[in-house]
């Protein structure tokens, strides 16, 4: 007994002194880091980083012209399917290893262990990639249709650089919430709130003044005006469109931390999601093509985006602009917060790992707030360096938007296509388990990496034809500019600082 104290008061005094000097142990976070959210805190976190239907006011602008209500509508239930099916696996994965590294944190588990950190490396940046992405398309949309309503009630012509500047200033409004995370459960239960009501009241202020498509229209319709000659082709194109709508599938694994019984509780989360999702998706897709009303309108609307015209034809063109403002502004500022606190996250654990420039200030966390403070801010400079390509032209930051489909989704693959190679005996027990069903274990991951790959491999082709410097794909380009930044890094520096085992001590304490 002697002994044991003695070693219980050693321990206790190399945890203080972890804490104080930022040692990279789950001490750290498991003493400032606290569980914070349940399964309905954590489902409105989840919703929110999804935005179900208010991404279909951003995409229908391309939908129109590719695929047509067709591509919209049939396309919602074809993307729904098979995200849920790629759901259920991170589902299974979050319940195994449940870490806010994600998708990273499994391929340290799954992968050979020569290759695991390389690939946690490069999983962990897509990763940041994935969500610093959709962040600044957030930031764009509230700056768009807030440029739109001054431009309507002043005449005030936008230059790129004060586009930038309102763009910053949006990515900064992010931050308040981030730093306190104990105020994040009940944000994400506002968060919630204002997606259904937002959802609720479009439904009404756009039936109460509609001139609707036919049902022919809507269920029958075609349209490819893009150039490409398969219109079978064109449909799978349009669905890229339909999966941007519902990303971030994994989102709420990277609060697993934060979360009370986080093994049970994600998995739940991200099933139940992405299927609320599909059903307000596809009503609210009924809705939006009855909605569209005569098309030569919105073609040649000046207000620069469809679901502004649309708000304008329902509520008339100050009231309808103020309320669309209202609308993708809150929104927006909800979708921002929750997607730089789960990109925070995923820097937080590479800079855990050893895998960030500095990590051992930037693997810190705040003693007061229990917030990973400084890797919030370096997501947050990421987040904002894209403004400046936006200042060099629209072409440049239409290169960063295109990467958003094409980076969750090989961020979700890569693990996947690990644990088929590994086979499925290398799962821990777990809550969330395939196994109990026979044969689904296997089926589900096959799928999800065919359909991963599909929806991978066409983001990557041009939307229009013939190609031009203007509406060519750069999601490549923007693939192979992060390889030239990130790889020489992990060549010098990063893999000879890997620190896996704070990996295998995190998990350790959360399954234990």
């Amino acid at each position: 007994m002697a002994a044991a104290s003695k070693a219980y008061e050693e321990n206790g005094q190399v945890e203080k002194k972890a804490i104080s000097d930022d040692a990279q142990s789950y001490a750290e976070g498991e003493m400032l880091i606290k569980p914070r959210f349940n399964f309905w805190t954590l489902l409105g976190y989840q919703l929110m980083v999804m935005a179900s239907w208010s991404n279909y006011l951003i995409t229908v602008g391309v939908s129109v012209d590719v695929g047509g209500p067709v591509g919209f509508l049939y396309g919602t239930l074809v993307v729904g399917f098979f995200q849920q099916v790629t759901v259920i696996a991170l589902a299974e994965l979050a319940s195994s290893w449940p870490h806010p590294g994600g998708p990273m944190v499994w391929m340290i588990k799954l992968a050979p262990e020569r290759y695991g950190p390389m690939l946690a490396y490069s999983m962990g940046w897509i990763n940041v990639l994935a969500y610093a992405s959709p962040f600044a398309s957030a930031g764009f949309s509230s700056t768009q249709v807030l440029s739109a309503l001054i431009t309507h009630i002043h005449g005030y012509e936008w230059s790129s650089w004060q586009i930038c500047l309102v763009y910053w200033g949006f990515a900064v409004a992010c931050v308040p919430i981030t730093f306190r995370p104990s105020w994040m459960p009940w944000w994400s239960t506002a968060a919630l709130v204002c997606l259904l009501s937002t959802f609720i009241v479009t439904i009404g202020l756009w039936s109460s003044h509609i001139q609707p498509q036919t049902a022919s229209f809507v269920f029958t319709t075609f349209i490819n005006n893009t150039g490409w000659r398969s219109n079978g082709f064109v449909f799978v194109l349009s669905m890229v469109q339909t999966t941007y709508a519902m990303s971030g599938l994994e989102a709420a694994t990277h609060m697993a931390f934060e979360t009370k019984n986080p093994r049970r509780t994600i998995p739940l989360v991200l099933v139940s999601s992405v299927a609320i999702s599909i059903v307000i998706c596809f009503s609210f897709a009924i809705l939006l093509l009855y909605a569209l009303g005569p098309m030569d309108q919105l073609v040649n609307s000046s207000l620069g985006a469809i679901y502004l015209q649309l708000y304008v034809n329902a509520a008339g063109e100050t009231g309808g602009l103020a309320f669309a403002t209202f609308v993708m502004l809150s929104l927006n500022l909800f979708c921002g917060t929750q997607l730089l606190a789960a990109g925070a996250r995923v820097v937080w654990t590479l800079a855990r790992m050893g895998m960030v420039p500095y990590s051992r200030s930037f693997r810190r966390v705040d003693a007061k707030s229990g917030s990973p403070t400084n890797a919030t801010i370096l997501m947050l400079i990421l987040s904002m360096l894209f403004g400046l390509l936006y200042i060099a032209s629209e072409t440049a930051w239409n290169a960063i938007a295109s990467c958003v489909v094409a980076a969750f989704q090989l961020a979700y693959m890569a693990p996947m296509i690990a644990l088929v190679l590994r086979g499925r005996s290398v799962l821990p027990p777990r809550y969330f388990n395939l196994d109990k069903v026979p044969f689904a274990g296997y089926a589900v991951y096959i799928i999800a990496i065919g359909w991963g790959s599909l929806i991978f491999t066409v983001s990557m082709f041009p939307v229009y034809l013939p190609v031009d410097a203007f509406n060519m794909n750069y999601c490549v380009v923007v693939f192979g500019v992060c390889g030239l930044v990130l790889l020489p890094y992990w060549l010098l520096s990063a893999r000879y600082k890997v620190n896996r085992e704070t990996v295998e001590s995190d998990l350790m304490n959360i399954l234990h």
